[in-house]
């Protein structure tokens, strides 16, 4: 098997503590500790890494900052089409652990539906302008789920949308959204939201795939790499969703065992040398480290132990060495990362465990071992998926006809 390896970006993780400065209550002062890694990631043993990285940067914003303004879901029995107006509104996750969407309404930025539990008790809203400069901060406590944010003080240009959220108003902030995934546009005197280039692409892949019982019972058979009907990994997935019932439910319970007990391979990424290295479900759950192939795996084997129809997909990554979609660049056959989509409750969910898990192994020794952080990737619509993740078509040939 040809192998061939390209450098891919980690998502960046910002934490900021925030505390009262004794002459304001609006004068704030935060620290932020960024986590930064990479994304190292090829076409038949895909190499992506996960979302935060070990290296670890004390910034401190000073109180000149301006702070402008202080201030279940139901599921459709079949397959859902996923909102098409980018304009004005990105669609950003679909369940109940993450804020669903955000929309612009006039001059005003909408985050909505976020969940009342109390890691979402304050969201902090910083726009910056291309060259990094920060125009725009507010705080704004999340009684109903629903903030609004006026930006009525804001000269015409683009700008991007970088969102925190924190239990204590002035405690620690962990980023939600952050660098060039969602940008917004101020022209003429209305704001817009920055589409994204293959959000048609990824729609259109997403929506027009098999969803009848035949290609079901398909995806949830043992296939390459992917084991599912090992006495190991069924008993394994039977312990983790002791007890839980529903398909969606069980995809939760397996998606966060694999972002808390795997780790990214760091040694591997650094070495280039990928000789020898097993990325199937039984080698990664062995090893307990791998890279994305072996962590989409993994995270298909359990889910397809559990009963769970699960695809793995291939697609492309944004990275260290692609900030921006290279040129020429094609969809369907440039390919740096994989992930999966399971099929609960009438829809095909997509799901990215290496993106979703902050463990890391370097130096031959675990060096990070924080494990979950958080469900960004978990259900995770096509919307805010498209910033950067593109999904590889795919034919399902194989897959019995109806």
């Amino acid at each position: 098997m040809t192998r061939y390896f390209a450098l891919s970006k980690r998502r960046r993780v910002y934490i900021m503590s925030v505390r009262k400065e004794k002459n304001s209550m609006r004068l704030l002062k935060r620290v932020a500790a960024l986590s930064f890694a990479f994304l190292l990631s090829a076409g038949g043993l895909f190499t992506s890494l996960a979302n935060t990285g070990p290296g670890v940067e004390q910034i401190r914003l000073e109180t000149n900052t301006t702070v402008i303004n202080e201030e279940s879901k139901s599921t459709d029995a079949k397959q859902a089409a996923y909102d098409t107006n980018i304009d004005y509104r990105v669609e950003m996750n679909s369940s109940e652990r993450y804020p669903k969407s955000i929309c612009i309404k006039g001059k005003m930025l909408i985050v909505e539906k976020i969940p009342v539990i109390p890691i979402y008790n304050y969201i902090w809203l910083i726009l910056k302008d291309s060259n990094g400069k920060e125009v725009y901060s507010s705080t704004s406590s999340n009684t109903n789920g629903n903030i609004s944010f006026y930006l009525d003080k804001i000269s015409e240009g683009k700008y991007s949308v970088n969102l925190y959220s924190s239990s204590d108003k002035y405690g620690t902030y962990k980023s939600l959204v952050y660098g060039n995934d969602i940008e917004i546009l101020f022209k003429d005197g209305k704001l817009s939201l920055v589409p994204y280039p293959y959000f048609d692409h990824n729609m259109a892949v997403v929506n027009n795939k098999r969803t009848d019982e035949k290609a079901l019972a398909y995806y949830r058979q043992p296939s390459y790499n992917i084991q599912s009907d090992n006495q190991e990994i069924i008993d394994l997935a039977n312990s983790i969703t002791s007890g839980i019932t529903n398909d969606y439910d069980k995809a939760v319970a397996i998606h966060d065992w694999v972002c808390n007990n795997i780790y990214y391979d760091w040694d591997r990424y650094s070495s280039k040398n990928y000789t020898g290295m097993d990325t199937s479900a039984l080698g990664t759950l062995h090893s307990k480290r791998s890279v994305c192939d072996g962590y989409a795996n993994l995270t298909a084997a359990l889910l397809r132990a559990a009963g769970v129809p699960v695809k793995k997909n291939s697609g492309f990554a944004l990275g260290v060495s692609n900030d921006y979609w290279p040129e020429n660049y094609d969809p369907n056959k440039d390919t740096n990362h994989a992930w999966n989509e399971f099929w609960a409750n009438g829809r095909w969910v997509i799901l990215d465990t290496t993106w979703d898990s902050d463990n890391a192994w370097r130096n031959g020794g675990i060096e990070k071992n924080t494990g979950l952080r958080g469900y960004h990737y978990f259900d995770i619509n096509v919307g805010l998926l498209s910033a950067d993740h593109v999904i590889k078509d795919y034919n399902e040939a194989d897959v019995p006809q109806p």
